[in-house]
């Protein structure tokens, strides 16, 4: 297909916004969901891919979900099943509609629609989809946002979470995963995002000029603000909050990941690397990180 439908979501805060992805083309499964989480015409309902395919339903499943629009606010996104599946409805009366209900083809516009204009707090992202995978996607979201992404797969080697990590997502999980695990660590994101959950606590500390808010979830000083990611943000105030210390590899993992059991710290360095970036590109000194080497970073004091 040579177009793409872009569609700019407006999630009132008062209605219920319902996430729904790997169906595969099971209808009882689908209609048994909407039952069990009583799906209203007031509800917002997201199709996150994957809807298709697999399953003994797809054909059926699609009809049903082409209708729910005519009830229900739908945005729906093709996942690569989706897209897979298409080839085999080719003659079918759906043939002419099947991409203007999915949002298809063109992941430039679509990730900046949703980074960028779609109003979202955190992205979810897996590695294998259609057009570019993950690890492109979330280096395109990067180019232009620092909303937090975790990618959910199910490639779980060492390899395939530095990565990620390398190409910018702020948390990785493997599938299968625990569903709390993920609401825990979206709860995480979006605290350190939002400036903490400690409200009326004053987490401020100064270095060289440059003043961290842990409440404001801000880093500035003379030249202004620096735009930070979170994982970024936790980073910079692991080292602030010990200027002029040399703070390990391991301890950084610890304090910006959570994470003991990632032996490999490489992801360490290139998130530093970033982060310099971000200093420079405000207008202060990318040596304020200093390098310690074979240990890890100190910022001067």
């Amino acid at each position: 297909m040579d177009r793409a439908i872009v569609i700019r979501p407006q999630f009132p805060s008062n209605r219920r916004v319902i996430a729904v992805s790997d169906i595969h083309g099971n209808l009882p499964f689908f209609q048994a969901l909407m039952d069990q989480i009583r799906l209203s015409p007031e509800d917002i309902l997201v199709l996150v891919g994957d809807m298709l395919e697999k399953g003994q339903d797809s054909l059926a499943l699609l009809r049903h979900l082409m209708e729910l629009p005519r009830t229900h606010t739908v945005y729906p996104l093709c996942g690569n099943c989706d897209g897979l599946v298409y080839r085999f409805f080719r003659g079918d009366e759906l043939d002419g509609r099947f991409f203007s209900f999915y949002l298809p083809q063109h992941p430039e516009s679509t990730l900046r629609q949703l980074a960028r204009e779609g109003g979202f707090d955190l992205i979810i992202l897996d590695l294998m989809m259609p057009k570019i995978d993950g690890l492109q996607a979330c280096m395109r979201i990067r180019e232009f946002s620092n909303v937090p992404v975790i990618m959910l797969t199910a490639k779980g080697e060492d390899a395939d979470k530095i990565m990620g990590f390398e190409c910018g997502a702020d948390d990785y999980i493997t599938k299968p995963f625990n569903i709390l695990e993920l609401k825990a660590r979206v709860r995480a994101l979006l605290r350190r995002g939002s400036g903490g959950d400690f409200p009326g606590a004053n987490h401020a500390v100064t270095a060289s000029g440059i003043t961290l808010d842990e409440d404001a979830h801000t880093a500035s000083g003379a030249n202004g603000e620096i735009d930070l990611t979170p994982r970024e943000f936790e980073l910079l105030a692991s080292l602030m909050k010990n200027a002029g210390k040399v703070v390990s590899r391991e301890d950084l993992l610890r304090d910006a990941w959570g994470w003991e059991y990632l032996t490999e710290t490489k992801t360490v360095d290139t998130h530093i690397k970033r982060l310099r970036d971000k200093i420079e590109g405000a207008g202060y000194d990318p040596g304020l990180v200093e390098t310690v080497r074979g240990y890890g970073y100190r910022f001067k004091q």
